[in-house]
């Protein structure tokens, strides 16, 4: 079954900042933390704030914005896009310059921050810190920024967790297994000098790291730390059979030219 057969989804919204946007953005430059300076932290490469795009890209008439509510039991909704660190006033200015939102209201103001994080060289690649024992770390305090890159380090270190306790060695996932096993090497073995996301083009194993092929890579790890349910992995397992089956005989089967065969080729 598709997923809104099971979980209702409330309707994003897409509009477009414009020149008035734009303009309240650059006679307000001064007073942002972002624009002037004072902030010194190197924020994400991939979600710059609304002062930093109406700068670096001030060719584009207009920038998109995600309007994304926040839940079924409020009005709030969150405007993805719209990052900034501008004053109260400036922020509400820049709202209601949209058509759509002429009318708004904010709610909570958007602000900037500066993270303190842990140097990814005090990190083992079981996620366990080097100089604290049985302390385990994922997510931002890592230097990484995304949903997916804190999900992927949180399971790891979860695990890990769980397997420290139990006495047992860590599961580590090397670059030829998992995305995840690239993203944490990257992280333990290299200088981070900017949010860290996980992109395709950082893995020299991108074409084998596929989704139609991640239960045959990952099932067996899977079934061994306890995630993945004993009738699951036997089906996988059935799968690799079959397959290396039929790689057995593809082997082993020559067809040797004839008029027959030629005759079905053709």
């Amino acid at each position: 079954p598709h997923q809104t057969d099971w979980r209702h989804q409330l309707p994003c919204y897409l509009v477009y900042t414009n020149e008035e946007t734009h303009q309240i953005v650059r006679e307000n430059l001064h007073r942002s933390p972002i624009a002037s300076g004072f902030i010194e932290g190197v924020g994400p490469r991939y979600c710059p704030s609304i002062e930093e795009k109406v700068v670096r890209f001030a060719h584009k008439d207009s920038h998109q914005l995600f309007l994304e509510p926040e839940g079924w039991r409020t009005m709030e909704v969150y405007v993805q896009g719209m990052y900034t660190a501008m004053a109260y006033d400036v922020q509400l200015g820049m709202l209601r310059s949209i058509p759509a939102l002429r009318e708004a209201e904010i709610v909570r103001p958007g602000y900037a921050v500066e993270y303190d994080f842990v140097c990814p060289d005090q990190i083992k690649a079981s996620l366990e810190t080097k100089r604290v024992e049985g302390l385990f770390h994922a997510g931002q305090i890592n230097c990484t920024s995304g949903y997916e890159e804190a999900a992927a380090q949180g399971i790891i270190a979860g695990i890990n967790a769980a397997r420290k306790v139990q006495g047992k060695e860590p599961i580590i996932l090397r670059r030829d297994q998992a995305y995840i096993g690239v993203l944490i090497d990257d992280l333990v073995t290299k200088e981070i000098a900017e949010p860290y996301r996980m992109m395709t083009s950082r893995a020299e194993y991108r074409l084998l790291l596929r989704q139609d092929n991640a239960d045959l890579r990952l099932s067996a790890i899977g079934y061994e730390v306890g995630l993945l349910p004993r009738e699951r992995y036997e089906v996988m397992e059935e799968k690799r059979e079959a397959i290396e089956s039929d790689l057995r005989r593809l082997k082993e089967t020559w067809l040797a030219p004839s008029e027959e065969v030629n005759e079905k080729l053709i």
